[in-house]
């Protein structure tokens, strides 16, 4: 959000990517609600680096050679700055709310 002008909006895909396990302990041992989970901790999505579209393969093939994990979480789109969140996680992750 805080790198988005504000006539830019960040669409983020949830199926884009599967939270690691430790985040569905967290939601079933403490009742933390998949909202409350996205709002703090990300759920494995440690940065977002935001891209041209005709720069994505270079972005995906650095971060390959450097062993870093890395995919597309989403795209941009005209609007007012905000970033919100479609789709849904695949596995276990897909029955919390």
């Amino acid at each position: 959000m805080r790198v988005l002008p504000p006539s830019v909006d960040a669409v983020v895909d949830r199926a884009s990517w599967a939270p690691p396990p430790i985040f569905e302990l967290i939601a079933r041992t403490g009742a933390v609600s998949r909202a409350q989970l996205e709002l703090t901790f990300n759920l494995g999505v440690g940065m977002i680096a935001v891209v041209p579209p005709e720069r994505v393969d270079d972005a995906l093939a650095l971060a390959a050679a450097r062993g870093v994990p890395a995919w597309v979480a989403g795209a941009l789109r005209p609007g007012s700055g905000a970033v919100g969140l479609i789709s849904d996680y695949s596995g276990v992750a897909a029955s919390w709310r």
